[in-house]
C-alpha cells in the first residue's frame, strides 16, 4: 500500500532501486519548490532555505512569523510543497511511468485531502467565531491546517491565539501526521485507515451470519480474511 502499486518493481530490481527513485524525487521536489519560491520574489537564500524544510516538513523559516512574513503566494508555494512531501515520494515515480491508476486507487491521497479539508473547515468555524473575516479566517485555516496535517511546523498567524478549539483540531491534525512512505511524522494516515477498515469489518462480522466471509480492503488490497 505504501508503495502504491510500485511492489512488484521493488520484488525484481531490490530495493537499492526503489531508494533511488525515492531519492531523485526528493531532489526534484526541492528543485521545482526553489524554482517556484524564485518566481514569487523570493531572494535566494529564503528560497533556498524555505524549500529545504518545507520538502522535508521540517517547519524552520529564516524570517520571523515564519510564513507571516512572506508573500502569500510564497507560502502558499511552501504549504503546497509540504503537502506534496507528506504523500508517499513512490506516487511521483508512478505518475513519471503515467502509471495514474495505481495512484488512483491509493487511499493516502484521498485521506490526506480529506483530512485538511476537515480541519480547515473546523478551524476556519472556530476564528469566524471569534470574530475573524470569512476570508481571513479561511486563509489561516487553510494554511495552518495544511502545516499541520503535512507535520511542516510552518504558521502565518499566533496560532497560541487561536480559540481553544481550533488549536485542539490543529493537534489532533498534527498527531494523525500525513502518509506513510513521505517525509512528514505523525501516527499516519495509513495506520488510522487500517485501524478504520478493521473496526468496520468487526461490525460486519458481528452482523453477519457465522460462516459468512468478510474481507476488509484497503487500496484494493486485503488486509483481513
Amino acid at each position: 500500500i505504501t508503495s502504491g502499486g510500485a511492489a512488484a518493481d521493488d520484488a525484481i530490481g531490490g530495493a537499492r532501486p526503489h531508494y533511488r527513485r525515492i531519492c531523485i524525487v526528493y531532489g526534484l521536489l526541492t528543485l521545482a519548490t526553489i524554482a517556484a519560491l524564485v518566481v514569487t520574489d523570493l531572494d535566494w537564500f529564503p528560497a533556498v532555505t524555505l524549500a529545504l524544510t518545507a520538502v522535508s516538513t521540517g517547519g524552520f523559516a529564516p524570517v520571523k512569523g515564519s510564513l507571516g512574513n512572506i508573500p502569500p503566494a510564497a507560502a502558499a508555494c511552501c504549504l503546497i510543497a509540504s503537502v506534496a512531501a507528506a504523500l508517499p515520494l513512490v506516487y511521483y515515480h508512478l505518475f513519471y511511468r503515467r502509471r495514474m491508476k495505481s495512484i488512483f486507487h491509493e487511499p493516502q491521497w484521498k485521506a490526506m485531502l480529506l483530512a485538511i479539508a476537515v480541519a480547515t473547515s473546523l478551524v476556519a468555524l472556530t476564528l469566524r467565531g471569534d470574530g475573524q473575516s470569512w476570508s481571513t479566517a479561511l486563509w489561516q485555516a487553510a494554511t495552518q491546517s495544511a502545516s499541520a496535517q503535512s507535520g511542516a511546523g510552518f504558521s502565518t498567524a499566533p496560532v497560541g491565539q487561536f480559540p481553544p478549539a481550533g488549536r485542539i483540531v490543529l493537534i489532533a491534525a498534527m498527531f494523525v501526521g500525513g502518509a506513510a512512505g513521505s517525509t512528514t511524522g505523525g501516527t499516519k494516515l495509513l495506520r488510522w485507515l487500517i485501524v478504520t477498515k478493521a473496526a468496520a469489518r468487526t461490525i460486519r462480522r458481528a452482523l453477519t451470519p457465522r460462516d459468512a466471509v468478510v474481507h476488509a480492503r484497503l487500496g484494493g488490497d486485503t488486509l483481513i480474511q
